[in-house]
């Protein structure tokens, strides 16, 4: 058998073979391939999941709660980079055309009519909400 332009000799040619079985021949739960996707446990000194969870309003390292980065997020997500600078109608109307849920729409109508805004983080602090801290 010719073996062509291989890198490696026959023992690692076969151990690749043994690695890889799995993988395409469908048999994906006996695979080792994809271990590092499994969760670890937490660590001894380290909170456990629903924990962490509880930290949701306690401020970050930012000036910012994990639910306002959240919020911010999402909002974000639902409007195009492209519309800034904008009024206020642009930024809803743009929202309302992403199929942006109620909440969002409603949120940004709250935004004061007449002023341009340059970015999120300006819409962010029109709507009241804390910003991020800014390192100097």
């Amino acid at each position: 058998m010719e073996r062509g332009n291989t890198k490696h000799g026959r023992q690692l040619d076969e151990a690749l073979k043994h690695e890889t079985d799995a993988l395409t021949h469908g048999r994906v739960e006996e695979s080792r391939a994809e271990e590092w996707r499994m969760a670890e446990p937490s660590g001894e000194d380290q909170p456990e999941a629903h924990q962490i969870l509880d930290l949701q309003e306690e401020r970050l390292g930012n000036g910012m709660s994990v639910s306002e980065l959240d919020m911010r997020a999402e909002i974000a997500k639902h409007l195009r980079p492209s519309v800034f600078p904008a009024v206020r109608d642009v930024i809803v109307d743009t929202a309302v055309e992403e199929q942006s849920p109620a909440w969002i729409v409603e949120e940004l109508s709250r935004l004061p009519a007449g002023r341009e805004f340059s970015n999120m983080q300006d819409v962010w602090t029109a709507l009241g909400h804390h910003g991020e801290d800014r390192r100097a």
